[in-house]
């Protein structure tokens, strides 16, 4: 078994490969991980066995450090459907033995959660417990189960219908320029915080993943009400950002929106995850923010972080 560091010129054998891993989204490709290349130290890894790729692991670096991976969401290991729990964990020793030639004293390795893998990919976890490896962040996340779907609450359903009398639009739209608008003035007069993209981002990443990224949109005689940014992860559509203007609160405008969010996917994913309810690494709950997604049918998964010491 042999582990060494992605170059540039792995770029389309990275891309290649992941197409065949049963735990891979878009986010991995390397057009994508490399956006915003200029925040992050990349150190992904690649997994040899008689010079056959094996797995490939999403990774930056801070200090002496591993992260899988500090830019993204998440990024554990990636391997197609052949390999079994004895693969995994020789990859997993050749990793330890890689960190420790090369340094690193840990990493740090956010789990891929289970709604985001097409067949059972949990073998890591198990490798990881086998390892010492002890999970220092969980995050409380939301996700509707579209062959078991909660219907929504009274009051969401109110809203939907609210939004109906009042002749609401929804639309699919590409205009990145306002979304980021709003949803810049909401999270900094609501949260004061900003928004991790900007427009022109999105507008770049969108470009190349066409089918990947949806905007759509609930308007009022082209007054944006609320709006939101899908990011399409296979099995599972996720929102990567969800805005409610203060007249969008008013008339139901949000509640319209994920309902034909909804219709529109539920006969073709598996799920509809809704992000973090968490702040401060998931010791804080934000009560109302996870019972707006309980509203509209969502229940809770979890995203851990592990770290395993070399």
């Amino acid at each position: 078994m042999n582990t060494r560091k992605y170059q540039s010129a792995d770029s389309a054998l990275w891309d290649h490969f992941i197409d065949s891993c049963r735990n891979s989204l878009f986010l991995f490709k390397r057009s994508y991980m490399e956006y915003h290349k200029d925040r992050f130290v990349d150190n992904s890894l690649l997994f040899y066995e008689n010079n056959r790729l094996l797995a490939v692991l999403p990774a930056s670096i801070q200090g002496n450090e591993l992260y899988s991976h500090a830019g993204l969401t998440f990024g554990g290991l990636l391997y197609p459907l052949k390999l079994g729990v004895t693969d995994i964990l020789k990859i997993f020793e050749s990793l330890i033995s890689y960190m420790n030639t090369e340094g690193f004293t840990k990493i740090n390795y956010k789990v891929i959660p289970y709604i985001f893998h097409t067949l059972p990919t949990e073998e890591d976890l198990y490798v990881l417990s086998k390892f010492g490896a002890r999970m220092i962040k969980r995050e409380l996340s939301t996700a509707v189960c579209f062959d078991n779907r909660i219907k929504f609450s009274k009051g969401k359903r109110e809203g939907v219908k609210k939004a109906v009398k009042q002749n609401l639009v929804f639309s699919e739209s590409d205009d990145f320029e306002q979304l980021f608008e709003i949803g810049t003035k909401i999270m900094k007069d609501r949260h004061d915080l900003l928004p991790v993209h900007k427009a022109h981002e999105m507008e770049y990443l969108k470009s190349i993943f066409p089918e990947n990224i949806q905007m759509f949109e609930v308007s009022d005689h082209n007054e944006i009400l609320a709006c939101t940014l899908i990011y399409d992860y296979g099995v599972t559509i996720h929102t990567q950002y969800m805005y409610n203007t203060d007249r969008g609160f008013s008339c139901g405008a949000l509640d319209f929106l994920m309902d034909q969010v909804i219709q529109k996917y539920h006969n073709k994913k598996k799920f509809l995850s809704f992000g973090i309810s968490t702040e401060g690494g998931g010791k804080k709950l934000n009560v109302g923010l996870q019972r707006q997604k309980e509203m509209l049918g969502g229940r809770s998964i979890l995203h851990d972080t592990y770290q395993l010491i070399a």
